[in-house]
């Protein structure tokens, strides 16, 4: 290309050279009579694919262009319903999920502990946390249509069958015996220790615990959340955060073994 004399230099060290604009989801153009249901499918589509915005994104696909045809590759396949991890959707849903494994970690031990154990309180106890339970249910869900990646991070799967196998041999188990909620399937008061003693009911009750298997799992929504560069500085944070976890799971315990003592205690008084 010839360049014209008397351009300002400024004018040269413009790069001159673009790529030709298409929208930003790179999905096929609709006809102007496009019906509502189309319309809709592709507005609803856009949330699915990979997102620039996600801070997961740039260590994945490390240019505009990989970006442009993984959006490509992914909403023009059959596919097209598969969340992608690193998607719009799945950002605000794992900012969701952060909350709720941090109320779930700390309200779970505390009812069991204070409430249905301390306190024999009725199973009613416990509805401060079903709409935490109806939350993981739908998020076990969401994890069987969202695509994972590979262990060197060089590749994203959103091969349905792919996701069901990985997901299955992963969390799922956890999640599912963790997510559900026991006390809808009776709704006893805990006895204290005696004849009538009914305090085998509280074995599936503890099962929701299984669940701080997922604390890695925070961790990771954490870091992708807060992304910051100083990534030594809030994994220590984080490890002085589960560390008082730890801490207070055990003085929850503690709690515990001191009114089954109580309990028995007065058992023995009474039957004397």
């Amino acid at each position: 290309m010839k360049i014209k004399r008397g351009v300002p230099k400024r004018l040269l060290d413009i790069h001159i050279c673009e790529l030709p604009k298409t929208s930003d989801s790179n999905l096929p153009k609709l006809p102007p009579n496009a019906r509502f249901y189309t319309r809709w499918k592709r507005s609803f589509q856009k949330i699915f694919l990979v997102s620039v915005d996600h801070p997961l994104t740039r260590n994945f696909l490390r240019s505009l262009a990989a970006i442009a045809f993984e959006k490509r590759r992914h909403g023009r396949s059959l596919t097209w319903w598969v969340i992608h991890p690193c998607s719009d959707l799945r950002y605000y849903w794992d900012l969701l999920m952060t909350f709720i494994y941090l109320y779930m970690f700390i309200m779970v031990p505390y009812i069991l502990a204070f409430q249905r154990v301390a306190k024999s309180s009725s199973p009613e106890s416990w509805d401060p946390v079903h709409p935490a339970y109806i939350t993981c249910i739908f998020d076990i869900v969401l994890n069987f249509i969202t695509g994972f990646k590979s262990q060197d991070g060089h590749e994203i799967f959103l091969d349905p069958v792919l996701i069901i196998r990985h997901y299955v041999k992963g969390y799922f188990f956890i999640d599912f015996i963790s997510s559900v909620p026991y006390i809808w399937f009776y709704k006893d008061r805990i006895l204290p220790p005696g004849p009538n003693s009914n305090s085998i009911l509280l074995i599936p009750e503890i099962l929701p615990l299984i669940k701080i298997a997922r604390i890695y799992t925070l961790r990771f929504y954490v870091r992708q959340i807060i992304a910051v560069r100083n990534s030594h500085k809030s994994e220590q944070n984080f490890a002085e955060t589960k560390k008082k976890y730890i801490y207070m799971c055990v003085y929850y315990l503690i709690i515990m073994l001191i009114h089954k003592e109580k309990y028995l205690s007065e058992f023995s008084n009474f039957s004397r």
